[in-house]
This record gives C-alpha cells, sequence and structure tokens, in this order.
C-alpha cells in the first residue's frame, strides 16, 4: 500500500521479543509534566483512532506505524487528511535536525549530498552538512549549499548549515562534532540542546546514501516514537534473522538513523567519547581496521538499548518470514545472505514490491533519480566540475586522520 505522496508505508516495526528485555524506571521531573501530559493525551487520540490495512497478498503488513512486522488483518483505514493533521500536531512539539556527514572528495559524494537536500530536508527544522575542515571541504559545500539555495527558490535552503571539524573519527566524529558544537547537545548537570526550546530528535547520514524519490517515512516515524516512548533509535536498515528466536546482537546500520530526544545521551556516551575507537589503529591491516570501525561505531550501538527501543523500516537481508514466491518465479529465488547495498536481487525486491527510497553510493548508477530534478541532463556536468582534492592532497589527508584516530 501507498499513500498520496507515493510512499510505501510497509516497513519493519520493533522487534520488541527480542531476548534482551529488561525493566526500566524513570524519574518524574516536576519540569517534565507538562511535556509529558500533552504527549499523554495526544497518544491517547492516537490510540482511539489507530487503523491499519492489510495487504493479504503483499509480503509486509502495511502498519500505521511505517515500520515492518507480523500483523493480523483488520479493516479499519484511516483517512489521509486525519493522517497529516496528526502528523502537524507532532511537529509542532519535536523539533527534527539532521546531520550530513561527507568528505566531498568525488562527484558522486556530492551528487549524492544533493539528492539528500531534494528529497529528505524539507521535512526537517534544522540541517547540517559537517566536514572535514579543508580548503576543498569548504569550497565544494559552500557551492553546493549556495547552489541549492538558488535552484530551489523555497525557504528550505535557510535550514541549511555547514560545519567544518578536524575529521579523525571518520562518520562518527563528524556526527559528533556536528552534534556537539552546531546543535549545541552538550552535557552540563544533565544532556540537553543549549540552543533549542523545543524536544529535538536528531538524524543521522553520510554522503553514501542516494535518494531516488522523497521520503519522509523515517522522520515520521522517530517523531511519533518520541511521543509514544515506544521507540529511541529507528535505522532505515538493520540485520534481522528470525523475530521468533532472533539474534542477541542487533545490528542497525549507521547509513539513515533517527534518534529520539531521550536516545541522544546514549548515543553520546557511545560514540562521541574521548578515545572511543582507539584500539581500531592498532589492527595491522586495512581490512581489519575498517572492520574494527564497523563494530565500535555501528554494530555495538544497538547493545546501548533495550530491544524494543530499536526500530527498523527495512531489512539488511531477505527475512526468512516473507512470501515473495510470485516475485521469485519472474526473477529468480533471493539469496537470504544478499545484503540490500549489494545491489542484488533483494535490492530489486526491495525497489519493485516495497518502493524503497535510495541505492547505495557507486551502486546501480543506472537507475533514475527523481532527486536531481533542480538540473537539467545536461546540467548534471555541474557536479564534475567542481574543486575536487588532488590524490595527492586527500592520501595526505587521510594519513593524517588515521595518525591522529580518536583523538578530540
Amino acid at each position: 500500500m501507498k499513500d498520496k505522496d507515493g510512499q510505501n508505508s510497509s516497513q519493519l516495526q520493533f522487534l520488541s521479543n527480542m531476548k534482551r528485555t529488561v525493566s526500566s524506571s524513570t524519574k518524574l521531573r516536576l519540569r517534565d509534566i507538562p511535556r509529558i501530559f500533552v504527549a499523554l493525551s495526544l497518544w491517547i487520540g492516537l490510540l482511539l483512532n489507530e487503523g491499519r490495512f492489510i495487504n493479504e497478498n503483499s509480503s509486509i503488513a502495511d502498519t500505521e506505524d511505517g515500520m515492518w512486522a507480523p500483523s493480523a488483518p483488520s479493516t479499519s483505514i484511516k483517512t489521509h487528511s486525519h493522517q497529516q493533521q496528526q502528523q502537524h500536531e507532532r511537529e509542532q512539539i519535536i523539533e527534527k535536525a539532521l546531520i550530513i556527514a561527507t568528505v566531498p572528495y568525488t562527484s558522486e559524494h556530492v551528487s549524492a549530498i544533493w539528492t539528500q537536500l531534494e528529497c529528505i530536508v524539507s521535512n526537517y527544522d534544522k540541517v547540517v552538512i559537517s566536514a572535514p575542515d579543508a580548503p576543498s571541504s569548504r569550497d565544494i559545500i559552500g557551492q553546493i549549499v549556495n547552489e541549492f539555495k538558488i535552484r530551489s527558490e523555497t525557504r528550505i535552503g535557510n535550514k541549511i548549515d555547514t560545519a567544518f571539524y578536524v575529521n579523525n573519527r571518520y562518520d562518527a566524529g563528524l556526527w559528533c562534532d556536528g552534534l556537539k558544537h552546531n546543535l549545541g547537545f552538550g552535557l552540563e548537570h544533565e544532556y540537553h540542546f543549549r540552543n533549542s526550546t523545543k524536544p529535538r530528535a536528531v538524524f543521522l547520514t553520510n554522503d553514501s546514501l542516494v535518494a531516488l524519490r522523497r521520503y519522509d517515512n523515517l522522520t515520521n516515524e522517530v517523531t511519533t516514537a518520541a511521543l509514544s516512548g515506544k521507540a529511541k533509535l529507528i535505522s532505515l536498515n538493520g540485520k534481522v534473522d528470525d523475530l521468533e528466536t532472533p539474534n542477541e546482537d542487533l545490528w542497525v546500520e549507521s547509513v539513515y538513523r533517527g534518534f529520539t530526544p531521550d536516545a541522544l545521551p546514549n548515543f553520546v556516551r557511545h560514540t562521541c567519547g574521548v578515545g572511543v575507537g582507539r584500539q581500531c589503529k592498532r589492527l595491522g591491516t586495512k581490512a581489519k581496521f575498517k572492520r574494527c570501525i564497523v563494530e565500535t561505531f555501528e554494530i555495538s550501538l544497538a547493545s546501548e538499548y533495550q530491544a524494543d527501543e530499536v526500530g527498523i523500516m527495512y531489512p539488511s537481508y531477505f527475512p526468512s518470514m516473507w512470501n515473495s514466491s510470485e516475485w521469485e518465479k519472474a526473477n529468480g529465488a533471493v539469496d537470504p545472505k544478499d545484503h540490500w547495498l549489494k545491489g542484488g536481487r533483494y535490492f530489486d525486491f526491495l525497489l519493485e514490491s516495497e518502493h524503497f527510497p535510495f541505492r547505495k553510493k557507486g551502486i546501480r548508477r543506472e537507475l533514475p533519480t527523481q532527486c536531481t530534478s533542480l538540473f537539467t541532463d545536461k546540467e548534471l556536468l555541474w557536479f564534475e566540475l567542481l574543486p575536487y582534492p588532488s590524490k595527492e592532497t586527500l592520501s595526505a589527508h587521510q594519513q593524517a586522520m588515521h595518525a591522529s584516530f580518536g583523538e578530540q
């Protein structure tokens, strides 16, 4: 089922039956009471009006929540106008900020950023492009933002800010620096934003993600979760082996993640602490170093949350409970080990059956995107003509980053 905007709401819900379930207690503070009252009021309204439609011929149940899970059929369908009204009410309470981490040294990185500007940033209150503090980065990012403001002719461009830091922790460092220095999230007596009066949900992406169409579902899900208290961390993709007997180690991918306000302290403690990841420098080979980075900053993050606090929109691999027999008759069997970002048969299945909204940079370049619509075909040459750094300059930067890795 697709909504009026053509977005597929067939996506993955919380893995609430994971083995790791621990009861937690919360301390109620007086200053929280007004916010809690508003949130509870809205959520009660959601419960009273909730409805879902199940397409029994689909491999995935379409849910009001947008995240995927097995579900029983229902005939109640919520109207699109009512959904819009509820989403508007949520947006008045929760502010949304996006940090895009980038090292813009090729046209593919830059065009990936552009597709995100066209197709996902309109749903945000603030956007930060976080890049290394190097002359080429400043020049290229400056040109991207200026060009977007000119071509978009909307107020969206006014939401975009740029930030440049010493990049010695790869994407994680750029996200952490943007979160701390630009968005003002830090620790005094408790974690809070110094420059926002509203609760703020934060989303993280990088320049490896190419948008194929407009996509707002992840931001909508996190906004809803922030008010309902259902989940704290929701990712575009994650590893799910079996919902009945799931792995103890849940992996949510870092390509596009959203954090509710309550989830951010866990992320900062896990990812942004002094010396995090420094042990990876001692590994001899490039492959071992990269694997260490993934395990340190990405795979282990989910363990900072309870199982029912984590959600994913699409599985990274083809889940065994999906029924794709009709699709496989025409297209061939889907390998359960086929990861979506490889651009193989599972990716084709997601595109055709679930209207998947992204591709990975460098994979399936032939796929058309709706997210460079502000350029004509001839004008796309603009991406090739930016002042990218030479191989020597880039190599020197990478060596310096590796030498200082883990320092802050």
